[in-house]
């Protein structure tokens, strides 16, 4: 053979076993030791914080064994490539390893009236998910949601910075009042001063309607029922009522980890793990792109289950989000999170809790896709998404693709939304193209008459297209049960409907030209 020929395939041999080998797998167990090598299942690594701290290279695996439990938060610092991305896993057998944010509550004493406080340490200035034998409790609120008017007061007058109600009672400074500023938003904000019956809040954007409610929350005064809560920042205790029941009998836990995985990496997979418990989102990806989710469950989220900020080529992949206070999934309004797809995945009970998510429209959703440069050719196919307090999939940019998925039950904390739903009413309106929405299933449109002044009316669609939205073929859907329309079109341009299956609806197809 020629020399050379021989010194070539040596050559390749070579680097090809040198790639081989530089690709690594580590372990990290609960009850191993952050000295061990990690490169072996007898010698894992212990911490979360081991993993932050390492500088993995592309290709690597980092597995953690599955029915463990980590406190912390989840962040690769180095990227993979194209054809070696890093990938976070799992080794053995049992349950998704779990990355938690919560801590669990103890201490309980007693400070009268059947509230109870218990010590938080380790809490923020602010607290967001509090579970009592792992469901999420309400913050405390007065009226209660189940009082009249669905535990709202009405508004008699209002000013850009007051809101007047005679049935308010109580002093309430230093609490947060929620306003039904519309009958698709609430917004919070900090009582700044109280005379009778007037509360002066922060100077908002939005102006109430009279006649519309409010309620009041993040007060001692506000404990009342089993599970509500109020946390003290300056004490760092948290409060809860109780009432004749023994605290210790239950298991409380609180968020206390801000984000549990935060991505600012490119080609990075994340495969058969679990986030359960933050304060804020349970993943955050930014300033990236092929970022990989598959087969993860992600819980408890004080506001979003995911967080996307120009994060391009992003996929979420059979999947779970479950409890979420502000949305499911949120493309941030910077932009930059292209060519995204959302597929196979189960995302339920996304703002159901009303004054626990965010203010504004962009809120309480299952996946919400802002309108933004960047924000483009997203495909979003085979979901299921149900429960949400306002809408279940609101979509935006060009190139959309809402394909197959199974939305039921939304609007239930505020409305004049829809299961399908998107929004062009800017000055002037932007141009798009090549929009679709194919083969849904939309069902079980609730309605949020409560903190309104027109109870008969609900105004809740299947696929609403609403003011100047353009370019989007309807085509192959089944919408049944609509209190409003099955499809609703409002002042929109260039929509094709045709081929739906529209069933008990109070009008199938609605057209609205103001």
């Amino acid at each position: 053979m020629n020399k050379w020929k021989v010194l070539l395939i040596t050559a390749f041999l070579l680097c090809a076993r040198i790639a081989a080998v530089s690709a690594a797998t580590y372990y990290i167990d609960p009850k191993g030791n952050d000295g061990n090598t990690g490169i072996s299942v007898h010698a894992p690594w212990q911490t979360v914080d081991k993993v932050n701290a390492t500088a993995f290279q592309p290709g690597d695996r980092i597995l953690f064994k599955k029915g463990g439990t980590w406190y912390g938060a989840l962040m690769p610092n180095v990227s993979g490539t194209a054809r070696k991305p890093i990938f976070f896993g799992a080794y053995g057998s049992g349950a998704k390893p779990v990355i938690s944010g919560f801590t669990a509550l103890s201490g309980w004493t007693s400070v009268g009236g059947g509230i109870w406080q218990a010590p938080c340490a380790y809490c923020g200035s602010t607290v967001n998910m509090v579970t009592l034998n792992n469901i999420e409790q309400q913050i405390g609120r007065y009226p209660n949601a189940d009082a009249v008017n669905g535990g709202y007061l009405t508004i008699a007058s209002h000013s850009v910075n007051s809101i007047t109600s005679p049935a308010l009672a109580g002093s309430w400074t230093g609490a947060d009042v929620v306003i039904r500023d519309y009958r698709w938003q609430l917004d919070k904000y900090a009582i700044t001063a109280q005379s009778g019956t007037t509360v002066a809040h922060a100077v908002s954007t939005s102006q109430p309607t009279d006649g519309f409610g409010f309620f009041i929350q993040n007060s001692p005064q506000t404990l009342d029922q089993l599970g509500e809560w109020y946390f003290n920042p300056v004490t760092k205790n948290l409060e809860m009522y109780f009432g004749s029941a023994d605290p210790s009998s239950y298991a409380a836990k609180v968020s206390t980890v801000p984000v549990l995985a935060t991505i600012a990496k490119n080609y990075i997979v994340l495969n058969g793990l679990s986030f359960q418990g933050s304060t804020t989102s349970g993943v955050a990806v930014s300033n990236s792109t092929n970022v990989s989710l598959q087969n993860i469950a992600i819980g408890f989220s004080g506001t979003d289950g995911i967080d996307l900020d120009q994060a391009n080529y992003f996929t979420l992949q059979h999947s779970t989000i479950d409890t979420a206070n502000n949305n499911g999934i949120f493309f941030s309004f910077a932009g930059g999170s292209g060519n995204a797809s959302i597929s196979n995945n189960s995302i339920t009970t996304i703002g159901m809790k009303a004054g626990m998510g965010g203010n504004g429209p962009a809120s309480l959703i299952g996946i919400y896709v802002a309108e933004a440069v960047g924000n483009d050719n997203e495909i979003i196919s085979q979901n299921s998404i149900r429960h949400s307090g306002y809408t279940g999939i609101y979509f935006s940019g060009n190139g959309a693709v809402v394909k197959n998925n199974t939305v039921a039950n939304f609007c239930s904390v505020t409305d004049d939304g829809a299961g399908i739903y998107t929004w062009n009413g800017f000055t002037p309106p932007l141009v798009h193209s090549n929009r679709q929405i194919t083969g849904n299933i939309i069902s079980g449109g609730k309605g949020a008459t409560a903190g309104t002044n027109d109870a008969g009316y609900v105004p809740v669609n299947g696929i609403y297209m609403d003011d100047n939205t353009d370019h989007v073929s309807i085509i192959g859907n089944t919408v049944t049960g609509m209190p409003n329309a099955g499809v609703f079109l409002h002042k929109a341009i260039d929509i094709t409907v045709k081929g739906n299956t529209l069933v008990r609806n109070v009008k199938d197809v609605y057209a609205q030209a103001n």
